[in-house]
């Protein structure tokens, strides 16, 4: 197809004019990359055809014709594998000559689920890799990293996003839109925690056209993301490791989100909602969701003793803590310590995500912080702190010695790492790396 007769076929038609603007973007690539003229009509007019041939199977499927948000979830899935273009060859034996009709007697790409699986012999290819890499990234949002390990939801949630700032005629995407898109997608650990904390739809939206104010863009196709906003990402991916989860879903973007100064945190506290209600809202809902992923091993095995001998001891400032049992002596079921704090650690209220916390009162006493809510604890007091509670513990006058226990274990290595950091920023940065947050 020539490109005069593709232009005229698109002119009045949104779906077939973004396939031929990926497309167009896919052959400047490759121009880039000096790939002949005869080579790039094969390889393009291969890709027009298999994303046709992947929106067909979407109508089949839905019943529905084909619109312009089937075309970007098509393009979504052509990104390869990096193994395909690991070497000049094929991994598997090439399949059959699949002829589609163009005259040119070549083979079909291979773009996307089961049709990457039936044409895999054009991903041996690295400049053909990397060029619809490259058409992806400056094409559509789904091909950045940025977007990479995302969950469905979370997909939706970015397109719904994408949605607002156009409805907002803005010429990008900024934490305001990703706040109004959680809340949208409607079914995700984002949405739920917003809505009922509070967070209406309507109200969220007319808040945030009153902060930026509407724009004046014309419609587009890819809008880019704000620094804000990439920052936030990035802070969700940090609270997604911090859980020890392998995945970015719309629980880690509202976390990330509240990490980041921008629209979409003023909005939130402009509502009353501080950071701290919502993640402990999020938390709650990770850990009810998942009870066996976060319930501790049992150790087995016969009887141990320690002798007080080999005990760890370590010392954080004038705070000590003798490490009675560590994760490693206890199949990672519990740690024990018992610590002897003289001062505050200076790190102030936080979050444990990972742990439960028990704490027992042994001499002296202590002022302890849970949500709202200051108690004085005294010895023989005792108390337990569930993960995903705001919290913080001082002695009261005086030094205070206590029990601590949490489950599962795991919080000594924590110690011992923060034993040897110097500045405040840098044992902040230790403590999320540990799943503790700051709210």
């Amino acid at each position: 197809m020539s490109e005069t007769s593709s232009d005229q076929s698109s002119a009045n038609n949104p779906v077939a004019e973004k396939i031929e603007r990926f497309i167009q973007a896919v052959d400047r690539a490759l121009i880039e990359s000096g790939t002949a003229a005869e080579e790039r009509a094969n390889i393009v007019d291969d890709l027009r055809v298999q994303i046709q041939e992947m929106l067909a199977d979407r109508a089949a499927q839905s019943g529905k014709p084909s619109a312009v948000d089937d075309v970007e979830a098509v393009l979504d899935e052509l990104d390869p594998p990096q193994s395909y273009a690991e070497s000049s060859q094929p991994k598997e034996a090439e399949p059959a000559f699949a002829g589609h009709g163009c005259g040119r007697g070549h083979r079909h790409g291979g773009w996307g689920g089961f049709y990457r699986r039936r044409h895999r012999g054009i991903w041996g290819k690295r400049h053909v890799v990397m060029a619809v890499r490259r058409a992806m990234e400056s094409f559509s949002p789904f091909g950045q990293p940025a977007f990479q390990g995302m969950t469905d939801r979370a997909r939706t949630a970015i397109s719904l996003a994408k949605s607002e700032a156009q409805r907002m005629r803005h010429d990008f995407i900024g934490t305001e839109h990703l706040l109004l898109g959680l809340i949208l997608e409607g079914t995700g650990f984002a949405a739920k925690t917003l809505v009922d904390l509070g967070l209406e739809r309507e109200w969220a939206r007319e808040e945030a056209e009153r902060l930026v104010g509407p724009g004046n863009a014309p419609p587009q196709f890819r809008l880019p993301l704000t620094p804000r906003l990439r920052q936030s990402i990035d802070e969700a991916r940090l609270a997604a490791r911090n859980l020890g989860h392998d995945f970015l879903g719309t629980e880690h973007l509202l976390l990330g989100l509240l990490d980041v100064p921008g629209v979409g945190s003023q909005i939130i506290a402009n509502r009353g909602l501080t950071a701290g209600q919502i993640k402990s809202d999020i938390l709650r809902r990770i850990s009810s969701a998942s009870p066996a992923a976060s319930a501790p091993a049992v150790p087995t095995g016969s009887f141990t003793y320690w002798p007080a001998s080999t005990i760890q001891e370590i010392s954080i400032g004038e705070n000590r803590y003798k490490i009675i049992a560590g994760s490693a002596d206890t199949a990672t079921a519990y740690t024990a310590i018992e610590a002897r704090l003289v001062s505050p650690d200076g790190l102030g209220p936080r979050i444990n995500s990972r742990e439960d916390l028990s704490i027992y009162v042994l001499e002296g006493a202590g002022r302890l912080r849970v949500g709202e809510r200051t108690v004085e604890i005294s010895k023989g007091d005792f108390s337990r702190i569930p993960r995903g509670t705001v919290h913080e513990f001082q002695p009261a006058a005086g030094p205070v010695t206590i029990m601590l226990i949490a489950t599962p274990g795991g919080i000594e290595k924590w110690l011992s790492q923060l034993a040897a950091t110097p500045t405040e920023a840098a044992r902040r940065e230790s403590a999320r790396a540990h799943g503790i947050l700051f709210p």
